[in-house]
């Protein structure tokens, strides 16, 4: 199941059984604790997920004529694939991981011109050969996750009408900042009662859409929240407040006990069980991530990173010197 940030936050305080808000002997107040905590751990998860790569869009770059050297998109952690649009043709780069490879490529005598390998450094990459013209470079890869910190909003109704992408509102003040958040209607309790839909466009305070038309029944009156979530497989979001749980109990209570039954529960779905391999392991995110090995690409949003074949597209099909549009 999918939850929210500020639904995160509460979870979490319950299975801390502690609501201090105030600081005590030098501490932070543990609402603070746990905001802290759930970025943590969901940044955790995603160390967690390396050997696979969540699937955001690509992030463009636009080169600059005589310019080598270009910085890394905002969040990027890893260089998966690289392509140069020029036109409608859209070949992919060779990324180059050695430095000797690198060092050679820049003695061929080819002054400038179009792209056709990226070498990724620690806070940048450059281009070979360094760009002629304006051409855009699209990157694919690992983002590191920015921490949440908005608390849902539900202020108001919406409407909404089945096969359309559009909501609009009544009474509500809606912004441009919520534009990439998640959207989904709820019950009177504020619990999630429909699938999740990500904000794409803000047109005014009462008039947003989603990234995909919605597919319930066309209603108005209707109770929602605005919020922010993980991008992370919802079935592992369960797993989230155990974790921050974990942290508390081992560092504010010192419990050691309770700690560790709180991260056998993170890792495994059972309190008891200390294992974090074999066929013991019947839930927690271990069991999720075995489950999503066996899935396979077909079944899951997740791609397996490595094991697939590096193919060498640029030596074959550069007979031609392509110009900018």
């Amino acid at each position: 199941m999918k939850y929210s940030y500020t639904a995160l936050q509460s979870i979490s305080k319950d299975i801390c059984i502690d609501d201090t808000t105030a600081s005590y002997t030098s501490l932070s107040n543990t609402p603070t604790f746990i905001k802290r905590e759930v970025n943590n751990t969901v940044s955790s998860i995603y160390n967690l997920l390396r050997e696979y790569k969540l699937m955001p869009p690509p992030k463009t770059v636009a080169t600059v004529a005589s310019t080598k050297y270009y910085d890394y998109p905002a969040g990027l952690s890893k260089i998966e694939s690289a392509t140069v649009t020029t036109g409608s043709i859209v070949p992919p780069l060779k990324i180059v991981q050695s430095q000797q490879e690198w060092d050679y490529l820049q003695s061929v005598p080819v002054s400038a011109g179009f792209a056709t390998h990226i070498f990724p450094r620690q806070a940048d990459f450059g281009i070979f050969p360094t760009p002629n013209a304006v051409y855009t470079i699209s990157i694919t890869g690992a983002f590191y996750p920015v921490n949440m910190t908005v608390e849902d909003y539900n202020t108001g109704t919406v409407a909404l009408t089945n096969a359309s992408a559009t909501i609009t509102g009544t009474a509500t003040t809606w912004t441009s900042a919520m534009t990439n958040r998640f959207f989904v209607l709820t019950d009177a309790s504020g619990v999630s009662s429909d699938s999740w839909y990500r904000l794409e466009t803000f047109a005014s305070t009462t008039s947003m859409a989603l990234s995909q038309k919605y597919e319930g029944t066309t209603a108005s009156g209707l109770t929602y929240m605005i919020a922010q979530s993980p991008d992370i497989p919802e079935e592992l979001h369960e797993y989230i407040p155990y974790d921050v749980a974990s942290k508390y109990y081992m560092t504010r209570r010192q419990d050691l006990k309770h700690a560790k039954a709180m991260a056998n529960y993170f890792y495994t779905g059972d309190f008891d069980n200390p294992q974090r391999r074999g066929s013991s392991i019947k839930g927690g995110i271990l069991a999720t991530l075995q489950d999503l090995r066996e899935r396979g690409r077909s079944n899951t949003n997740l791609v397996e990173m490595g094991g697939a074949s590096h193919i060498n597209y640029m030596d074959n099909i550069w007979g031609t010197v392509l110009s900018a549009p």
